[in-house]
């Protein structure tokens, strides 16, 4: 006769399974950022993502070209819209950069190897 395996029982004589919560845990709501309204997290310092102001992000001008394929009704646009995530994906590795570790290389005798970070 075989026996299926015994469930694992706590201290308190609950299963796993018992333990499993029946509702999700909200967390309490948090004021957002003063300086710039960011989203804040419980328990997260208020100077935490700007320092209390301090820190200040240059947001550069949208190109034209670029906010036009947003924006626009032409049959260019449409198709921009309709399509913007293969774009994005089909150009993501173009911005790989690696740096040559020479520690890893030295000893010829192994199997080279390519380490990227980042």
């Amino acid at each position: 006769m075989l026996l299926g395996k015994r469930r694992k029982i706590d201290k308190k004589g609950l299963s796993r399974l018992e333990k499993i919560p029946k509702k999700p845990l909200v967390l309490p709501s948090v004021p957002d950022c003063e300086h710039y309204g960011a989203k804040r997290f419980h328990l997260e310092p208020p100077n935490f993502c700007c320092f209390g102001g301090q820190v200040s992000l240059f947001i550069p001008s949208i190109p034209y070209d670029l906010l036009r394929l947003y924006t626009g009704l032409s049959e260019e646009s449409l198709d921009f819209k309709k399509n913007v995530r293969t774009y994005n994906n089909s150009l993501v590795f173009t911005s790989l950069s690696a740096k040559y570790d020479h520690k890893l290389t030295k000893n010829s005798k192994r199997v080279y190897i390519f380490r990227v970070q980042g």
